[in-house]
């Protein structure tokens, strides 16, 4: 299922109160990618990311992402209760739809250099363009199956059970991609968020055999998941233009 923000120009597909699976510009829009040079705490972030889009004469609605660093794994409690304040912020900013979050997110925790709270690192935003190609981005993506409450092979670590755990991120990714019209060979970036060295699998074990293979590589982060229990996330995204922010 999509849904058009038309305000924003672009088109989501509801999931949660804090996180759509994924955003694509709808055509005449295109999407730019807003990295901030140091992680922001949340306050912030959020101001430097209201600035930016408002020097370009673009609407809150434009909003499609924001990226998060955490300083520490949270339980499932601790999760929740964040995700509640930070779903009321989306509120403000009317990034909610039915109770339901426009915005794409992804949320990690760095093995090193995490910051001391929860901060805002990248944001992501439409704007016009006669460039016709496809620009989107999606949510990262854990390895609990659609539709299930706990991860695959819960706590388990072996190469086996990493591997069952990838290929469950991926295909829950092209399973939201598709309602999206988005196609994953499509992405300038794949992004690989893990404590383990899954790089080689991914490519060869798991893309490969979907007929997968990013033409850019795979772009690997040292970092955990953000909830106890889980051990990676993927996402992907194709932006026409990407650039650093100075923080």
């Amino acid at each position: 299922m999509s849904i058009e923000n038309s305000a924003g120009s672009y088109v989501y597909g509801p999931m949660r109160d804090f996180a759509s699976s994924g955003a694509r510009a709808l055509p005449g829009f295109t999407i730019e990618y807003a990295v901030l040079s140091k992680p922001l705490p949340l306050a912030e972030g959020f101001a430097a990311a209201r600035r930016t889009v408002e020097q370009l004469g673009r609407p809150l609605a434009a909003f499609c992402g924001f990226e998060l660093r955490m300083p520490t794994v949270l339980d499932l409690d601790g999760f929740l209760s964040f995700n509640k304040i930070y779903a009321g912020h989306l509120e403000s900013w009317g990034l909610l739809r039915d109770g339901l979050a426009m915005t794409m997110r992804t949320n990690v925790v760095p093995t090193t250099g995490a910051p001391a709270e929860i901060s805002l690192a990248a944001f992501s935003y439409t704007v016009p363009t006669s460039d016709p190609s496809p620009s989107f981005v999606m949510s990262g993506a854990p390895e609990i199956p659609m539709g299930a409450a706990a991860p695959v092979r819960r706590g388990e670590t072996s190469d086996d059970a990493l591997l069952e755990k990838t290929r469950c991120v991926v295909d829950t990714l092209l399973a939201r991609a598709q309602p999206l019209g988005i196609v994953w060979d499509d992405a300038t970036q794949v992004h690989l968020y893990a404590r383990h060295a899954l790089a080689l699998m991914l490519s060869r074990q798991v893309l490969a055999p979907r007929g997968i293979r990013p033409l850019n590589g795979i772009i690997c982060y040292d970092t955990a998941a953000p909830m106890l229990e889980l051990e990676l996330e993927i996402d992907i995204r194709r932006c026409l233009r990407q650039y650093v922010i100075a923080a």
